[in-house]
């Protein structure tokens, strides 16, 4: 927090945040008179910086200016606007500084003055100065809003991204799985060349949510979240938060339909006023009990966000775990530009999490890589479920194009959802792909790492990695050393 000490009184500021940076103002009605303004910052521990100051001069016979367009907080559906304003005299100059950058300067203009600019996307600072005798005599500042950024728009900038998995929707805590969340891994992320992050939450537990009605989420936890959405966004990352792990309400889906949207009620009434760079996915991999019931589930929790957020980006995935089978079947709905679509993708899973503890049926599963080695084949463990073993038995048996760990089972995948995307005209963004490191070896995991990446590029899907310091990851805490192999399938060339 910032403080301003005026006249021996001390005066908390406003805080505003553009564009990854964070501005302070504080407005005064000060007589003319010269003044000593003081300001420090109050740091989370209560303890306060060193008071600097700064020197004014308010002189009543010097020209003051007005702006009456764009007021703060306006919104513009268009790039294109008029500055409209005022002054006390005529004749006098003005610099017109839009968002840090773009300068304009006017000079010998009349008292009611206009100006042409163009804007930017979201929220927008525009700075005017008055110039009178060579002095900055006055300065005004208005925030306020262009056009927000369409799905497509969006899906541009994503790019390249990362989850942060293994945290926020572990269970009992977010230090459950040993990957609690450290404040600087965004500025990692950001440094390395990632665009965006994915922060899965499950919301759901019930010291986090109340089981019973109005189903109030616990302050201390939003308070939690707000501080590692503001940590992401203020590393220059596009945040996207979602519903993860919701398991009570893939099972009883119309037990758990109210607290669902309620859920979301809170957050989009909390994140309304968040930087458009915050993304909301609906629900992580629904499955089970709740497929019949999704379209209506997804539908009505987009009319709830949409009450406080009728332009952020809304992220919807289809049932089947978020599968290709799913996406092709996901309802999409109408005359929503702000809508895209996500799929994960674990294709060859028999490769991808080979091992996998918390899979029935994987854990006798290893020694596969990618792509097949001619001639190579694995042992089929008994007692597991037919679909891996008749994933691991087309292994052994199909050869060249037709063998599910070939680079073409993957392209075929993802052509349907670049087909699908085309015909339903929606961007689609991977928010899942990764391999599970205690079986899969580094050589197979790095270059099916990058195909994977690179074929989604070319058909111009954004990707999310899964993820950043767990058993898929890419980074590791204890060590603080990067998975070169693996951040290079990603990052590099």
């Amino acid at each position: 927090e910032l403080y301003f000490i005026v006249t021996n009184s001390t005066h908390k500021a406003t805080i505003h945040s553009l564009r990854g940076e964070y501005y302070w103002e504080k407005i005064f009605n000060l007589p003319p008179q010269s003044y000593s303004i003081g300001y420090f910052i109050r740091l989370k521990n209560g303890k306060d910086s060193e008071t600097n100051y700064i020197s004014i001069e308010v002189k009543i016979d010097y020209p003051f200016i007005t702006i009456t367009s764009p007021s703060n907080g306006q919104n513009f559906s268009t790039n294109l606007i008029n500055i409209i304003g005022t002054a006390s005299s005529s004749n006098f100059n003005l610099r017109l500084i839009l968002n840090k950058t773009n300068t304009n300067n006017l000079n010998s203009i009349p008292q009611t003055w206009t100006k042409e600019i163009t804007i930017e996307k979201t929220l927008n600072s525009l700075t005017v100065e008055l110039i009178y005798n060579s002095v900055t005599t006055d300065k005004k500042r208005v925030l306020f809003y262009g056009p927000s950024f369409t799905a497509f728009e969006m899906l541009e900038m994503l790019g390249k991204g990362i989850n942060m998995g293994n945290a926020l929707e572990a269970k009992p805590n977010e230090n459950s799985w040993g990957n609690p969340i450290q404040d600087h891994y965004f500025t990692l992320m950001k440094q390395a060349g990632f665009n965006h992050v994915r922060i899965p939450i499950r919301w759901s537990l019930a010291d986090r949510t109340s089981p019973n009605p109005p189903y109030t989420i616990s302050p201390t936890f939003f308070n939690r979240i707000d501080h590692v959405v503001n940590t992401a966004l203020s590393a220059g990352l596009i945040v996207i938060i979602n519903i993860h792990h919701y398991e009570e309400l893939f099972s009883y889906p119309m037990e758990h339909k109210e607290r669902f949207f309620a859920i979301w009620r809170q957050i989009s009434e909390r994140y309304k006023d968040t930087p458009d760079t915050l993304l909301f996915e609906i629900l992580n991999e629904p499955h089970d009990k709740i497929t019949s019931y999704w379209t209506n589930l997804m539908t009505n929790a987009i009319k709830i966000i949409r009450e406080h957020n009728p332009t952020r980006i809304i992220i919807i995935g289809g049932t089947d775990w978020n599968s290709i089978n799913g996406l092709t079947q996901l309802y999409v709905p109408q005359n929503d530009p702000y809508i895209m679509a996500t799929f994960h993708f674990y294709d060859p899973f028999i490769f991808t999490h080979q091992g996998a503890e918390w899979v029935d049926g994987m854990q006798g599963v290893s020694n596969i890589p990618w792509p097949k080695v001619s001639g190579h084949t694995v042992t089929i463990p008994s007692n597991i479920p037919n679909w891996i073993s008749n994933q691991l038995a087309d292994y052994n048996k199909l050869i060249g194009d037709q063998n599910p760990c070939s680079s073409n089972f993957i392209t075929s995948r993802l052509d349907i959802v670049s087909n699908w995307s085309k015909q339903k005209n929606i961007p689609v963004w991977m928010g899942e792909f990764g391999s599970y490191e205690n079986y899969a070896e580094i050589n197979s995991r790095e270059r099916w790492t990058h195909f994977v990446r690179k074929e989604a590029e070319k058909r111009n899907i954004a990707w999310c990695y899964w993820e950043f310091s767990s058993g898929f990851g890419i980074y590791k805490p204890q060590t603080t050393q990067w998975v070169s192999q693996l951040s290079n399938a990603l990052l590099g060339n």
